[in-house]
């Protein structure tokens, strides 16, 4: 017997924007049917959270969807995104090889470093400019019509940046993103909670949703975590639901009894339930094919 992934249609949910699906079923109900469409969300967390699983995820369901998409790689390799995603049972070699789906090796064009005389590496300052990261990605965008545009992780861009301009260098990203790629962008942006490191960046103030996700630990346990700090133009409060990353459904959110839909924390600290789902989400489901 083998399984295979199938990838479904989102539930529809009436509003008065477009929108489109997150990639996480729970999240579309919370949100209303998703991020809102041509707009630029952030999924933020530190190493291991699960935000290029995430990432996958969102572009595995618009795909199935008909939203060509681009995938741009600054921290992993292109072969390391094929490889996360076969380690979920999600295979991407067919978009990919239709030009559905396009990964970007972007790390050269924000490289630190140049090779020197005698093979040594020494600093180099790359200007990093707006108007050539947007020239680049509007390349690509035409070429397959892309709606949906991932980049993993925005941290290679905004530092490099001085401090002083930081903010503005941020939303002029964001601005030029929705204004001129006419995509819904999310970003991952990588944190650290070492001494003297902010946990919040200025780019969190301009884009139009943030999703953390995070590991705790209790006793000889961790929990993940998944928080809505900010939704724009989406009536849904900020909280908090443990998740789990499973092989087919990826990122889903769990109950105490390890099924979907609880909140775990509130905005206003409450615990309190607010999906009731004991089956797996309607948009992935797990086909049974009988060996030849």
């Amino acid at each position: 017997m083998k399984k295979s992934l199938s990838w479904g249609r989102f539930p529809s949910f009436p509003d008065d924007q477009a929108r489109i699906s997150t990639g996480v079923a729970h999240l579309d109900e919370l949100s209303k049917g998703g991020f809102l469409v041509e707009k630029t969300y952030l999924v933020s967390g530190m190493a291991g959270t699960g935000k290029t699983i995430f990432a996958l995820q969102f572009l595995m369901a618009n795909l199935a969807e008909g939203k060509n998409s681009i995938y741009v790689c600054l921290n992993d390799r292109p072969e390391d995104i094929v490889l996360t995603a076969s380690s979920l049972g999600w295979d991407i070699e067919p978009a990919l090889s239709q030009g559905k789906l396009q990964l970007l090796d972007m790390s050269p064009f924000f490289s630190r470093f140049a090779l020197k005389s005698g093979n040594k590496l020494e600093p180099k300052r790359n200007e990093v400019s707006i108007r050539k990261i947007m020239v680049e990605l509007a390349k690509y965008k035409q070429s397959n019509s892309a709606e949906c545009l991932v980049i993993d992780s925005v941290n290679s861009i905004l530092l490099d940046c001085k401090a002083s301009s930081e903010s503005i260098f941020a939303r002029e990203l964001v601005r030029s993103l929705e204004e001129h790629l006419d995509c819904t962008s999310l970003l991952t942006f990588d944190c650290w909670d070492g001494p003297g490191e902010w946990s919040v960046h200025p780019i969190e103030s301009y884009v139009s949703g943030v999703i953390d996700l995070s590991i705790g630990r209790k006793a000889y346990q961790f929990n993940r975590t998944l928080s809505i700090k900010k939704l724009r133009a989406t009536a849904a409060e900020p909280a908090a639901y443990e998740f789990a990353i499973k092989p087919i459904e990826g990122i889903s959110i769990l109950q105490g009894n390890g099924e979907s839909g609880t909140v775990l924390n509130s905005g206003n600290g409450q615990k309190k339930k607010v999906i009731d789902q004991k089956k797996r989400p309607n948009w992935v489901r797990e086909e049974i094919l009988e060996k030849d």
